[in-house]
């Protein structure tokens, strides 16, 4: 029997809540199904188990961009689930069940990556063609910032603060909310989301720290992960794939290095490989798909760039070190 993962959630944590229906059902087919929902949300929040800083109510499917100040999500979402279905397959006379499964929950556990959570959750209903800007959405936070109305147990403090740093002098917080919010996630950003919301790392990760830190400590982060690399894990994406294989394609050394068996080898293919695997955190049949190569043959051009080349050859470690610099400038851009 496989057990369940056991979720990241301690008092005080942030977290990005996703779940779908089954089989891609509608979970949402009319306004007295939002308004259910939302009223359990918010008996969950003024029982002090949840704060809800940003949500949307799509009809497939929902995010919310929550914190657990006293480490309780996964009761508090599993009372509103339940409660949910009990009310949609009363009120159709139907049974059985209507989630795919009990709620995705990815940690947000840094700044700079809660605020990127934030714009990806308002252009949900955008991206599904539901309107053309956030707030022109009526079950999403969005225009209850905008229009400073919607529900009292919407937590505004911090998202409020966000959009105010920005903020022009005597400038309204609806307007300055459109400006700071209002400006798109580029598909690469909202690649780089979606990879991230996949992945569930055991412990605390260190990728966080690196986009803050970044770029000036990635070449003695790469060096690092070098060293320990053993090829099991991917950890969490620090670009997307797209962004990062370009990128490595750009920069490859063009004089070919020798192998231990003295044969030239493919720098360009070998840059690849590892940027995918270290900086976009891609699985090697994805880097595999990618390069047009087999797996096997990526795990060997990996082990290359983390055994020997990363140290020792200053050419090719100067330009894994650009790839992966531009790869997180790149996302920062967007934050």
């Amino acid at each position: 029997m496989m057990t369940r993962r056991s979720r990241r959630d301690v008092p005080g944590s942030w977290h990005h809540v996703v779940n779908r229906g089954i089989a891609r059902r509608t979970i949402f087919e009319g306004r007295d199904d939002t308004r259910y929902f939302l009223s359990r949300l918010a008996q969950e929040v003024r029982r002090g188990r949840i704060e809800v800083h940003a949500y949307s109510l799509l009809t497939t499917h929902y995010h919310l961009l929550v914190r657990s100040p006293v480490g309780e999500l996964s009761a508090a979402m599993g009372r509103i689930q339940n409660a949910y279905v009990r009310y949609f397959n009363r009120k159709r006379r139907r049974d059985g069940p209507l989630f795919r499964g009990r709620f995705s929950s990815k940690r947000v556990s840094c700044e700079v990556y809660r605020r990127v959570v934030a714009r990806y959750i308002d252009y949900n209903q955008v991206k599904a063609g539901l309107c053309s800007l956030p707030w022109g959405y009526p079950w999403g936070s969005a225009v209850a910032y905008v229009h400073r109305s919607g529900p009292r147990w919407l937590t505004r403090d911090w998202l409020e603060g966000v959009v105010m740093e920005e903020a022009n002098r005597d400038e309204a917080p609806a307007e300055a909310y459109k400006r700071r919010m209002g400006r798109p996630l580029g598909d690469d950003v909202w690649r780089w989301v979606e990879a991230r919301s996949r992945v569930h790392p055991r412990s605390p990760s260190p990728y966080d720290d690196m986009l803050l830190s970044a770029p000036d400590q990635v070449l003695d982060w790469m060096r690092r992960k070098a060293r320990l690399a053993d090829g099991s894990t991917s950890g969490e994406p620090l670009a997307d794939e797209e962004t990062v294989d370009g990128l490595a394609s750009v920069h490859a050394p063009h004089l070919p290095l020798e192998s231990h068996s003295g044969r030239p080898t493919d720098v360009a293919f070998v840059l690849r490989v590892s940027m995918l695997r270290d900086v976009a955190c891609c699985s090697w049949e994805a880097i595999a798909v990618r390069t047009e190569r087999t797996a096997s043959a990526c795990w060997s051009a990996y082990r290359k760039h983390h055994q020997r080349w990363l140290t020792e050859y200053s050419d090719y470690s100067t330009a894994a070190e650009v790839v992966a610099q531009q790869s997180i400038a790149r996302m920062l851009r967007h934050m």
